[in-house]
């Protein structure tokens, strides 16, 4: 009787120290996961997280990605309210879409790759606005990099303005 009691013991301590070690192996898979995760670096053009990536900083863990298409083709939404509207959009799994400054648009025209990006060779509002002795202007990019246009202009911020005269991509941080 003792005998097969110390191996009903023996038994379920093996099993415990099985049923243990079993949970650090997940544990240890799941390191190994992120640290694969880890060792796959991003670069520019990236799909990811609902869009391209135009921006990482130094350690190319962080980053800043454009929507994959342009919008506004047949919108009837006058600007100001797509400011707003931007703040609601739901895009790719993702609700932190927001209009980019002109700076940023700037830098995508400048080193973005044309058959990644694809932006139509037209104006694109940016979020940034402008003011001097003339008045309150909106920012818009001239995104026609092949053709080589302006980089930025700007329009009078008291014209409302519909969106389909100009076109807009949305962008995002991670």
């Amino acid at each position: 009787m003792k005998k097969g009691m110390f191996l009903l013991s023996t038994a379920v301590i093996g099993l415990i120290i099985g049923l243990s070690s079993c949970g650090n192996e997940t544990s240890n898979e799941k390191k190994e996961v992120k640290e694969i995760e880890k060792e796959v670096p991003l670069k520019i053009g990236d799909k990811y997280e609902g869009g391209y990536i135009f921006f990482l900083d130094f350690d190319g863990k962080h980053g800043k990605i454009c929507a994959p298409s342009s919008e506004s083709d047949n919108l009837e939404i006058k600007y100001q309210e797509l400011l707003e509207v931007t703040k609601k959009i739901d895009l790719n799994g993702f609700k932190d879409w927001r209009l980019p400054t002109a700076d940023e648009l700037n830098f995508i025209r400048k080193n973005g790759d044309q058959k990644i990006f694809a932006f139509n060779e037209k104006y694109y509002w940016s979020s940034d606005s402008h003011e001097n002795a003339n008045g309150k202007f909106n920012v818009i990019v001239d995104m026609d990099k092949i053709n080589g246009g302006i980089e930025s202009d700007y329009v009078p911020s008291n014209i409302e303005y519909y969106t389909h005269a100009y076109s807009y991509r949305l962008v995002r941080e991670f």
